[in-house]
C-alpha cells in the first residue's frame, strides 16, 4: 500500500496541486508512467530531433527516481507495450491511458510527461561553449477516470560557477563542470522524485 506524502518544495522543479490529491490516497497501489512525449514551441508533438531522443531518456529516468524512493512503479516500456496491445495509439488522452494501465496493471494513478527542450552541451565538462539545457513537465492522474491531480516542471538551463557562488552546491559535481543533457535531466527527475507527492508506507 502507499500512501500520499507531504508536498515538498525542491528548488529545481516548480509543482501544483489539485483538488481531489489527498482524496486519492485510499486505495494507492502503483504508478504507471506513460512514454513521455516531446513538444515543439508551438505544442505540437515532435517525432524527431534532440526532444524526441531525450523524451524516452526523460521517462526512464523519471520512473527510476521515483521507485528509487520505494514507490512502485510500472515503467513506460511496459506501458508502452499494454497500449499497443490494446490499441491505444500514441498520443492517446490521459483517460484512454489510465484505463489501459488500470485494468492491465492494477494502476491507481498514471504519470505523463512533455519533454519540450533536450540540448546537449556544446563541448567538454571544463569548458563549453553552450552549456546543456532541458525542460520537462510531469502530470499526475488518478486511475481510471484521468482526474489531474499534480504537476510539476523542471527548467534549467546551467549557469556557470561565476555568474551566482550559488551555483558552486547547487549542481551535480559541485558546479565544478559542465552537465551533459542526460546528466541534467537526471538532476532534475531526481527533483521529480523528491517532491513527488507519492511515497512508500
Amino acid at each position: 500500500m502507499l500512501a500520499l506524502a507531504a508536498i515538498g518544495c525542491a528548488q529545481t522543479v516548480k509543482v501544483q496541486t489539485f483538488p481531489g490529491l489527498e482524496q486519492a490516497q485510499a486505495g494507492v497501489s502503483a504508478v504507471a508512467v506513460a512514454p513521455f512525449e516531446a513538444r515543439g514551441r508551438d505544442g505540437g508533438v515532435l517525432t524527431e530531433g534532440p526532444e524526441a531522443s531525450g523524451a524516452p531518456v526523460v521517462a526512464r529516468q523519471v520512473a527510476e527516481a521515483i521507485a528509487a524512493h520505494g514507490v512502485s512503479v510500472i515503467p513506460p516500456e511496459d506501458v508502452a507495450r499494454a497500449l499497443q496491445s490494446a490499441g491505444v495509439a500514441a498520443g492517446a488522452k490521459p483517460d484512454q491511458i489510465a484505463a489501459v494501465t488500470q485494468q492491465k496493471f492494477g494502476a491507481s494513478l498514471l504519470l505523463t510527461g512533455q519533454v519540450s527542450r533536450y540540448r546537449d552541451r556544446q563541448g567538454e565538462n571544463l569548458g563549453v561553449s553552450s552549456p546543456a539545457s532541458v525542460g520537462f513537465s510531469v502530470t499526475l492522474y488518478q486511475a481510471p477516470g484521468a482526474a489531474k491531480l499534480w504537476s510539476g516542471s523542471f527548467d534549467e538551463t546551467q549557469e556557470p560557477m561565476s555568474a551566482n557562488l550559488f551555483n558552486m552546491g547547487r549542481y551535480p559535481g559541485g558546479g565544478t563542470r559542465w552537465l551533459t543533457a542526460e546528466e541534467l535531466s537526471k538532476w532534475g527527475a531526481d527533483g521529480v522524485a523528491d517532491v513527488f507527492p507519492v511515497s512508500a508506507k
